[in-house]
């Protein structure tokens, strides 16, 4: 078993243990043996090692840790007489191995925890009385040191964790726990930290990411062997592009005992290779896959699928090993098929094997026709693998070729009815078209470009000009011409479309078209798709470029690129009716208009400050510092007119605009743009698109612009169904606008409104957030003197007392709603006893409130539902209580659609209980009352009105049917869904 080790984990230990003050463990202090010299060579050997050493393979017979390390945790004594500067080993002295033993070296075991001393113990006690005492700061104080005084013992990292924890320093306190957990060798802490961070809400997605990547690397040090460690890292890994890490993880992975042979992970391994560029590194893979699941493993039972094989080939087809690729293509083929015994098709030199009827396979004196049903041969070769076989044939040679074309022409390249295999098949025709043309078949290549031609998910440009390519090499210019006049009228006023077009013209030396067609690209505001296009074009002048001190090319730019920008603005305020009518093409228009705005804006720097400090700097012009003008500012200048200067001039009023556009049109622009892309379901666009904006300074520091933009923020998360977006977006307005009832019932209610777990809304954060603002009511509604014997933390006090002598909202009472939302936070989350605590809070200010009578009812019983409750007996009669309380209160005024709620609700909790003989009676209440719901409905809501009543009868015989199709009365099931249930 190799010991993977990742140098980066020993730098996080020291700096763990250099904020916390403990000893370096060899260092000078703790390590009688330790030397400068060592610890030299060991700094020079490290900063050499290779960012991916934490890997290293079996077959090199190598450790996990490389020699030359100057220091480790636990190391033997067995080498203390070596040369200086020669690295420790981890856990032993580094002493000769024979041959035998490399590579069955047994995992390390934890270290045993010695005996903490008797100094430890009373520095820990006196921690301990302190905290329970409420000190918090004098716990800390007496923790610090027994964690100097003994660096090995979990107990005081642990309650310094809390005590950073109770302060609201959530990193710090994990932090800790990290620290402790170096020492702990617990893969469950490592596990159990790595969640906590995941679930941080206050750190970016990549920072917590990185750092729960951290923790799995501990746990992998710990045990090698670890899957689910290792799976998680790759996840990581593999999204933030780390290549060389994830091809490592993953080789490891296929190493560990029961995944040698997982063809996912094989699949992800050969992703990830390509991207690399090195598919010979996968190659074995796939091939002792084969080999296993060939012959090992039932053909039912076996996950090797025509998926794998295609990957497979490939692979072969990336390396040029088509003789190969051919080979496994037939016997991959065959044996998933089932006919792996019929070897002797490998002795022909053609593929009559996989021929569609039997003309040729007969000549075959061994094929016998009856033996395998027709699926089995060529009509059971999915497409994608015939069009690899074609390939392979096209690739090796003239000789070949007649087969590659027999396969091609199964695809029906002619076929223009609605079944036409390109319709589903079309990335693997442009395949087999550019296959075709790269080999000289231009005609050919022609019947599957054209059949391109029209495919709604086929970019329409690079076939056209495709097709005109192929005509020009048959010499025939004027059918060139046409397809080219066809991109053209195609391409629209798409830039970058009339760039390729223009790039076509230059490849084959039509100079004079290429130039014109360049030229008039630039007078539009497309120069920068010319030079992404690589045409070449004329040298632009410009009367500015002397006063900016820009050179041509940025001039140029600079004036194509804002005429561009006003004519996108002016497109879109052209398309907006359309596109808020629901118009498609209008919206797929003006999302296209709106991106390269939006991409427009986010490029000037003057809207983001680089620098930390100047983070949330308001916007002060387009000058630079001290009348100075930056390269950004230049640039943008060049698109002024007449007077640029005026717009720079130090002491004049800040601009209000960008290339013409006022600031408040670009919010708009902004939230147009992610609300469409919302309703498309882009969601990581949308995301970038909304923060993007929030992070403009233009935007932060005008409270009006910063409104409407969570406000979308708000919307989108709505309709992308994001809980956590949407819990993000609410924190705004409840931070913004605290001890408003109407927000704290938005939060509550749009979080019921998002289908699925709801899992933000019940998790710590989210409990942590809503907590926070009830402790500063608490302390705001308290006189001084009554705050005094309350232990409120000491940072939460000192930020609560700053203004207004700690009441700055002028609260006189407490909110109902605020405490009921908490309830129902901690409700969700299953911890219903505290929920109790904050519904009884908001029944004393509130005592006739349905909604809190009913949550108090239902926390009850379901905390009866626990296994370990107590007393269940008085929690349900509590609940019903309180259930019934509710009842009087929703029925008293004989409204029906009350009524009916209230019986439903009655009926659920006798339902849940299991007195079904209870609850039948409301349920049939519910039934009773649908009339009436139904008529008042009508009568509110009218005739056409976009409201409508809520009806419970069909819940209610739902849960009847449910009920009586379990006792086996089928009959009356039956009777009630065909009343209630059928639309």
């Amino acid at each position: 078993m190799d010991d993977v080790e990742d140098d980066s984990e020993d730098e996080d230990e020291r700096i763990y243990a250099a904020a916390l003050g403990i000893p370096e463990i060899n260092g000078p202090s703790l390590d009688p043996d330790y030397s400068s010299s060592e610890a030299e060579a060991s700094r020079q050997e490290e900063s050499a090692e290779d960012s991916e050493s934490e890997y290293q393979s079996d077959e090199e017979g190598q450790r996990g840790a490389k020699r030359g390390r100057g220091r480790g945790r636990g190391r033997g004594r067995a080498s203390r007489g070596r040369a200086a500067g020669r690295g420790r080993g981890r856990g032993r002295g580094r002493g000769a191995r024979t041959a035998t033993e490399e590579g069955t070296r047994k995992p390390r075991k934890p270290r045993k925890a010695k005996e903490p001393g008797a100094e430890y113990k009373k520095l820990q006690g006196l921690a301990m009385q302190a905290y329970m005492d409420k000190r918090p700061d004098e716990a800390v104080e007496y923790a610090s040191q027994a964690i100097q005084e003994d660096p090995f013992q979990f107990a005081a990292y642990n309650l310094m964790s809390q005590l950073m924890h109770d302060k609201g320093h959530i990193e710090e306190s994990l932090d800790m726990l990290c620290a402790g957990a170096l020492n702990q060798k617990s893969e469950k802490a490592w596990f159990d930290i790595a969640d906590r961070i995941v679930a941080l809400p206050d750190l970016d997605e990549r920072g917590r990411l990185e750092w729960a990547h951290k923790c799995y690397s501990q746990i992998i040090r710990l045990n090698p062997t670890n899957y689910e460690a290792r799976r998680r890292r790759l996840e990581y890994q593999i999204r933030y592009d780390r290549h060389g890490q994830a091809k490592a993880e993953l080789e490891y992975i296929l190493k560990l005992s029961g995944h040698e042979h997982d063809v996912d992970i094989i699949q992800k391994l050969a992703e990830v290779c390509n991207a690399t560029q090195e598919p010979q590194r996968v190659l074995k893979y796939y091939e002792r896959a084969w080999n296993y699941h060939t012959k090992d493993v039932d053909r039912e039972e076996s996950d090797f699928d025509w998926n794998v094989l295609n990957s497979y080939l490939e692979i072969l087809m990336t390396m040029k090993c088509y003789d190969e690729a051919l080979s496994r293509l037939s016997t991959g083929g065959r044996w998933i098929l089932g006919r792996e015994e019929e070897t002797y098709w490998d002795d022909l030199e053609d593929d009559r094997e996989w021929d569609v009827d039997e003309d040729r396979r007969i000549e075959i004196e061994e094929y016998q026709p009856d033996r395998f049903d027709g699926e089995s041969y060529g009509a059971g070769l999915p497409l994608d693998i015939r069009a690899k076989l074609g390939l392979i044939r096209l690739a090796m040679g003239e000789e070949h070729r007649d087969e590659a074309l027999a396969h091609f022409d199964l695809f029906e390249p002619e076929d223009t009815s609605e079944d036409a295999v390109v319709k589903e098949y079309s990335d693997t025709f442009g395949e087999i078209a550019d296959a075709l043309t790269s080999s000289g078949n231009h005609e050919e290549a022609l019947r599957f470009y054209r059949a391109l031609v029209g495919i709604p998910k086929v970019e329409q440009i690079p076939v056209l000009i495709s097709i005109a390519a192929c005509y020009c090499s048959l010499q025939q210019l004027e059918n060139a011409n046409l397809w080219i006049e066809k991109a053209i009228e195609v391409a629209g006023e798409n830039h970058s479309l009339l760039a390729k077009v223009a790039r076509f013209f230059q490849d084959w030396n039509m100079t004079d078209r290429s130039q014109k067609l360049a030229d008039e690209i630039v007078r539009k505001g497309g120069i920068a798709a010319v030079r992404k296009a690589g045409v070449k074009k004329p040298r632009p002048s410009g009367r500015l470029r002397s006063v900016l001190g820009l050179d041509d090319g940025k001039f140029e730019e600079a004036q194509a690129r804002h005429k561009l920008m006003k004519d996108l603005y002016n497109e879109l305020q052209i398309l907006q009716t359309d596109a808020d009518a629901g118009d498609e093409e209008a919206e797929l228009a003006y999302m296209n208009a709106a991106n390269e705005l939006v991409d427009e804006f986010r490029s000037m720097g003057v809207f983001y400050p680089r620098h930390e400090k100047t983070k949330q700097t308001e916007f002060n012009g387009y000058g630079g510092r001290g009348g100075g003008w930056t390269n950004a500012t230049a640039v943008y200048v060049a698109t002024l007119s007449e007077h640029p200067t005026e717009l720079l001039a130090r002491g004049e009023k800040v601009p209000d605009e960008f290339h013409g556009i006022p600031f408040d049109e670009w919010v708009d622009i902004f939230s147009q743009y992610a609300l469409l892309l919302a309703r498309r379901a882009n969601n990581a666009r949308c995301w970038n698109v909304i923060q993007g904006a929030l992070a403009a300074n233009v935007f932060y520091h005008h409270s009006k612009r910063e409104n409407r933009l969570h406000v979308c923020w708000l919307a989108c998360a709505l309709l992308l169904r994001d809980d956590e977006q949407l819990c993000s977006a609410c924190r705004y307005f409840m931070k913004e606008r605290p001890y408003t009832n109407d927000v704290y019932r938005l939060y509550a209610l749009l979080n019921r409104y998002v289908i699925g777990n709801g899992t933000t809304f019940r998790e710590g954060p989210s409990q942590k957030f809503a907590l926070r603002i009830i402790k500063a009511m608490d302390f705001a509604l308290l006189s001084a003197e009554q705050r005094k014997k309350y232990k409120f933390a000491d940072g939460e006090v000192a930020i609560w007392s700053r203004r207004e002598d700690g009441n700055p909202e002028k609260l006189t009472e407490m909110n109902v709603a605020l405490l009921v939302m908490y309830g129902h936070v901690l409700s969700i989350g299953g911890t219903y006893i505290n929920a109790l605590n904050y519904y009884f809070r908001a029944f004393a200010l509130a005592p006739d409130d349905a909604l809190l009578n009913l949550s108090i009812a239902t926390s009850f019983v379901m905390q009866s539902f626990k296994r370990q409750s107590e007393n269940r007996q008085y929690q349900i009669q509590q609940g019903l209580r309180f259930l019934y309380r509710y009842y009087k209160l929703r029925s008293k005024d004989n409204i029906a659609i009350l009524v009916q709620e209230a019986e439903f609700n009655v009926a659920r909790l006798w339902h849940s209980l299991g007195l079904i003989h209870l609850a039948l009676p409301h349920y049939e209440r519910v039934l009773a009352l649908s009339e009436r719901v139904q008529a008042e409905g009508h009568k509110v809501c009218g005739e056409n009105g976009l409201g409508k009543a809520e009806d419970f009868a069909v819940e209610a015989a739902f849960a009847m049917q449910t009920y009586l199709a379990m006792s086996d009365n089928f009959s009356a099931a039956r009777e009630i869904t065909e009343k209630w249930m059928v639309l």
